[in-house]
Parts: structure tokens; C-alpha cells; sequence
């Protein structure tokens, strides 16, 4: 047992080094293995130039592969994720390389953002002065696998209400633009819900605002100008 725990590190160091196309695509790899066992530090480092950050939830193990170059810039490269229940290794690999701070080398298991009752999982793919996007994917239960969920990469900030089963996102242009937006799923595809966008941009002394509201399968789209 101990050399073929040997031998599935070795492969598994030696592709983190190797691996260098970036894809979004999601392989399910359906060999079976005892456990992918890494040898991480207290800093969660491989080698000099692999670092792995290991969490589970009640679905499986989580491992993170990234690395760090000399000003402390990460850049993701992949997840590895053994199921609990079948011992079945999915691995997510990533489009393109995620630069962010050493601090935010990390991912989330927090949110149910399909409301099934299920954790996803989370991490950072865009990060502002005032506004930050995620990717994340929703854990299908009756295949053991997390699918990505490309609808949600390109909203800001998002929160997600379980007892309305809504995403809202609420983010800014700088002091002078600030946007308001509400989301549901319907059929597995995301539905805008409402939007508002106040721009204070054009005049000091009033506010354009602008509601676009969904009523009876359609837009109903408004504009006005308040005073401050």
C-alpha cells in the first residue's frame, strides 16, 4: 500500500509541472484510487514550485493546485475532487490562469447557489477596487460531479437568498454608477429578475434612473430623472 501511495504522487507532481494548456473543459476520471495523497507543508507547498490546498465537505476532497512567482502572484491550475461515496477523481482545469494576490489563493464550499440543498464550490476568477466576480460549480448529486456554471462568472458581487431562491448582485462604476440586480433559475438557465441602474454621471443635481422589471414573461423597461 505504501509504494502505490508513492507512485500516485510521483504522477500527480509530475503532471501539476507538466500540465500548461489551460481548458475549462471537466473530466470525470472513473479510476478507482484509495485517495490522493499529497505531501503538503504548513504552508501548502508540494515543491518549490507547486502549492495544493486541501478541504472536503460532506460530498468529497478538495485540492487545489496553484503556483507563486517571485512578487507572490498566484495562478491557478487546476482542482482535483475524490468523491466520498464512489472514490471517483474529477479534475477541473482551468481556461486561463487566474493572477490574484497570495491572499486569495483559495476556494469556498459556503454556497448553495441552486438551492437543491447541496454545497458548490467557489473561486475567484475577477477582482476589482469595488467589485469582485466568481466561478463556480454546482454539485450534480445524482452523478457525484460539480458542473460549471458559466451563467454566473460575469455577475458582480452575488449573494444568494435560500428563502426566495434568488441571486442578487449589487455593484458600482466608481461614485458614479451603481447597479442593482435579481436573479432566479428557471429550468436550470438563470433569468434576469429585475435591474436598476442609478447613474449620477450627466448631472449633479438629479439621478437617471433606470428599472428594467420582468412582469408576465415580459421587460418592462423605465427611465426617470430624480433630484437629490
Amino acid at each position: 500500500m505504501q509504494k502505490i501511495l508513492i507512485i500516485v504522487l510521483i504522477i500527480t507532481l509530475y503532471s501539476c509541472r507538466h500540465e500548461t494548456k489551460k481548458t475549462t473543459k471537466i473530466e470525470a476520471i472513473s479510476v478507482k484510487k484509495d485517495s490522493i495523497e499529497e505531501e503538503i507543508d504548513a504552508e501548502n507547498k508540494i515543491n518549490d514550485s507547486v502549492y495544493c490546498l486541501k478541504k472536503s465537505n460532506n460530498e468529497g476532497y478538495f485540492y487545489m493546485y496553484y503556483s507563486k512567482d517571485e512578487n507572490e502572484n498566484i495562478s491557478f491550475d487546476s482542482i482535483k475532487i475524490e468523491n466520498k461515496f464512489d472514490k471517483k477523481i474529477q479534475k477541473i482545469k482551468f481556461k486561463k490562469d487566474y493572477f490574484l494576490s497570495s491572499w486569495q489563493a483559495d476556494f469556498w464550499l459556503e454556497d448553495d447557489v441552486n438551492f437543491d440543498g447541496f454545497k458548490d464550490l467557489k473561486i475567484i476568477n475577477y477582482n476589482g477596487l469595488y467589485n469582485t466576480q466568481y466561478s463556480f460549480w454546482i454539485y450534480k448529486n445524482k452523478d457525484h460531479i460539480y458542473k460549471h456554471a458559466f451563467a454566473l462568472d460575469s455577475i458582480y458581487n452575488p449573494g444568494f437568498d435560500a428563502t426566495k431562491k434568488e441571486i442578487y448582485s449589487e455593484w458600482r462604476v466608481a461614485l458614479e454608477s451603481f447597479h442593482y440586480e435579481t436573479y432566479f433559475w428557471k429550468n436550470n438557465k438563470l433569468i434576469l429578475k429585475e435591474e436598476r441602474i442609478e447613474d449620477l454621471t450627466n448631472n449633479s443635481d438629479s439621478i437617471h434612473v433606470f428599472t428594467k422589471k420582468l412582469v408576465g414573461g415580459k421587460y418592462i423597461e423605465k427611465e426617470v430623472n430624480v433630484k437629490q
